[in-house]
């Protein structure tokens, strides 16, 4: 649902309609922002204005298993050891089932909520047909995919 263009606008309801919670600031918000932006508004997109009329596209996704509860850790080598419950999470792209460099890791299949990472490392399982492929990735407060090392 798009935001209003005559409503007072606030960074809470830019934030809902991002998917972002958190104490995200304006930059973290247009970084996320995928949709549209109204022409009228849009300006330098430097102020919170400029989300009048915005309306937000959510992408599409790829879902993968993450362990966020046994694997979280602070450095990739703490990640890779078996064992927790399995998580779905969805990244997006996600190429060939494994999670690349520019991913985004999402709670939702739409792609509309970011997954707050943290900056810490998780283990997640590839869906490509290799059951048994495991990865440490870091994701960011943002949800970005920062880091990837294939587990041994």
């Amino acid at each position: 649902m798009a935001i209003p263009t005559t409503l007072p606008l606030s960074m809470s309801t830019i934030k809902t309609e991002l998917g972002l919670g958190g104490s995200q600031s304006l930059t973290a918000c247009f970084a996320a922002a995928t949709g549209t932006f109204n022409a009228t508004y849009s300006g330098a997109k430097d102020r919170v204005s400029n989300f009048r009329g915005y309306n937000h596209t959510c992408n599409t996704s790829t879902s993968l298993n993450l362990y966020p509860s046994s694997g979280q850790a602070s450095s990739g080598s703490g990640t890779c050891p078996s064992g927790g419950s399995e998580v779905p999470h969805y990244f997006h792209p996600a190429v060939a089932n494994v999670v690349s460099g520019s991913s985004t890791v999402t709670t939702d299949l739409g792609g509309c909520n970011v997954f707050n990472g943290g900056g810490l490392w998780y283990r997640v399982r590839s869906n490509g047909g290799e059951a048994s492929t495991f990865y440490s990735v870091r994701i960011s407060s943002l949800g970005a995919v920062i880091g990837k090392i294939a587990c041994t």
